[in-house]
């Protein structure tokens, strides 16, 4: 079994999800990540589509979802095909720890499934999925998240 960057930063996310509050800043639409050692905190922004609760969006403002962005970027700059293992990300959009702890605490990830499903060969690993609308959030100014 391939272990992905994706698995290693599912397991970092899921500690930030059981250890530390995370929060949904309804005004803004994004959510409050704190860091994995306590230190600051990051700005996630998620988006999933209304019909199907895939994702379509995550951004977060941690150096490594950055580094993340900028090396699907360039992959997706010389090919279609799916990234190598060592990219992080879901359905082709970059994500970090945070965005991943974030999807993992409101919801997101409650299914299990493939997510070679969804990605193409290559994807070993087992995940979950659900929906968590951040238009739900917005609109109710919750911080829990409700499922259509």
């Amino acid at each position: 079994m391939i272990i992905s960057a994706l698995d290693i930063r599912m397991k970092r996310a899921q500690k930030i999800a059981a250890e530390h509050g995370i929060q949904f800043d309804a005004t803004l639409a994004r959510f409050i990540v704190p860091s994995q050692t306590g230190n600051g905190e990051y700005r996630v922004v998620i988006e999933t589509d209304q019909e199907t609760g895939w994702l379509t969006r995550a951004e977060c403002t941690c150096p490594d979802y950055a580094r993340t962005k900028a090396e699907l970027e360039d992959h997706f700059s010389h090919t279609s095909e799916a990234p190598h293992p060592g990219i992080s990300h879901i359905d082709g959009i970059p994500v970090c720890k945070h965005v991943l702890a974030a999807l993992i605490e409101f919801g997101y990830f409650k299914a299990p499934f493939l997510l070679s499903d969804r990605q193409g060969a290559g994807a070993t690993h087992t995940t979950g999925g659900a929906l968590c609308h951040s238009s739900n959030l917005a609109n109710t100014g919750s911080t829990s998240c409700r499922t259509p």
